[in-house]
């Protein structure tokens, strides 16, 4: 006897899976949990095979029956119901594809937290919308190239050099996992406007440094904001470094945070020597953020910390667009330490820089640690007198 409505409803868990008969071969499958599905049991070139059809009631007794009796057409022609599924998913768009390379980058610890903010954000606002839908084995050179032209016509050609890298990495992913066989990524570099790298937007004159950190001074805005500002110039980190600075990293008996391997653009921990004004700052900060992860906490970003713009619409509201940005304060406070007359080797070493001689690479994480703490403590004096003194 074929199946009815109430009888599905009413079929309840047992203690072993079971099936009940509807019509035409079809079943539903209960488990011992009360789950249930559609099922078809059917043979094809001699071998038995079972189908999946559907969840109910997800889908109806009479949807399954439709379904069923497609399936009865396909073995009908002979054509096997499984493969025929398989033909009919959809393919993995370039979308899909992009953030799984992406979420495996940042798991496998290929990407710091912070390159894979700014790399998806990238994706996001320049890419996206142009193929995310696009099935990643369908797309051209050519249908690339036209996604990146509305980037050219900004000219921002910094970001069309950065998203076409991590495009081609994509591809290549794609290609390895089957899903397309060229790279439509590579070769197009010609057709691209060149780009001439620029230094990121800083101040150099005494005067104009006293504005800026007059101006953070008195900034309304969030509090995590200023502070974050304030230790910028302290601790000569890059910007993500200190945003997604963590608690458990810091060590105010020894006054220094450790910024581990696996967040650093070296790969390699970097000691920050703190000074007393840096160290006030963070006591500060602890009372807001103390029971936090994150010292400057997001309830909204994806990352758990706060984004790239946050502290650059800062800087722009306070009347420093396009004069300095929050990776300038390395310059800033580079050029002003070497003014002061510290060795640059001390001042490559606070800033993290790559050794390119291999021997001196290899040394460790401390390296001028003693000469660091004395550096960063006299920059720290300095500016509060520049501050001051400019008032």
């Amino acid at each position: 006897m074929p199946l009815t409505d109430v009888q599905v409803k009413n079929l309840k868990a047992k203690e072993n899976a079971y099936k009940q008969s509807d019509k035409d071969g079809l079943y539903i499958h209960v488990s011992k949990t009360g789950h249930k599905s559609w099922r078809r049991d059917y043979r094809f070139n001699g071998k038995r095979q079972t189908i999946t059809i559907g969840v109910y009631p997800i889908l109806s007794l009479k949807e399954a029956r439709l379904k069923n009796s497609e399936l009865t057409a396909l073995l009908h022609n002979k054509v096997d119901p499984k493969e025929s599924k398989e033909k009919a998913k959809p393919k993995p768009t370039f979308k899909d594809v992009a953030l799984e390379f992406m979420d495996k980058q940042l798991k496998g610890k290929k990407w710091t937290p912070g390159t894979f903010e700014k790399n998806s954000q990238k994706m996001e606002k320049n890419l996206f919308p142009f193929v995310s839908n696009k099935p990643i084995g369908d797309i051209s050179p050519l249908e690339f190239l036209e996604a990146l032209q509305p980037m050219e016509d900004r000219g921002v050609h910094a970001t069309v050099k950065k998203v076409r890298g991590i495009a081609v990495q994509i591809f290549d992913y794609a290609i390895l996992k089957g899903l397309c066989t060229t790279n439509p990524a590579r070769g197009i570099a010609k057709a691209l406007t060149p780009h001439k790298e620029h230094h990121y937007k800083t101040l150099t004159d005494t005067r104009d440094i006293a504005k800026l950190m007059q101006a953070i001074n008195g900034y309304k805005g969030d509090f995590k904001t200023v502070v974050l500002l304030k230790l910028a110039p302290l601790t000569l980190t890059r910007p993500t470094e200190l945003r997604s600075a963590k608690w458990d990293e810091f060590n105010f008996s020894a006054k220094e945070w450790r910024i581990p391997a696996s967040k650093m653009k070296s790969r390699r921990e970097h000691i920050v020597p703190l000074s007393k004004q840096a160290l006030k700052l963070l006591q500060e900060l602890q009372l807001v953020s103390g029971h936090r992860e994150y010292l400057f906490f997001s309830n909204t970003a994806k990352t758990g910390f706060l984004s790239e713009n946050t502290a650059s619409k800062a800087l722009h509201s306070l009347g420093f667009k396009g004069k300095m940005t929050v990776h300038g304060f390395r310059g800033m406070t580079s050029t002003r330490l070497n003014e002061m007359g510290w060795p640059s080797d001390v001042i490559e070493r606070q800033l993290s820089h790559l050794e390119g001689n291999k021997t001196r690479a290899a040394y460790n994480h401390a390296e001028y640690l003693d000469q660091r703490r004395e550096m960063m403590q006299e920059w720290a004096d300095e500016l509060d007198r520049i501050t001051a003194r400019e008032e």
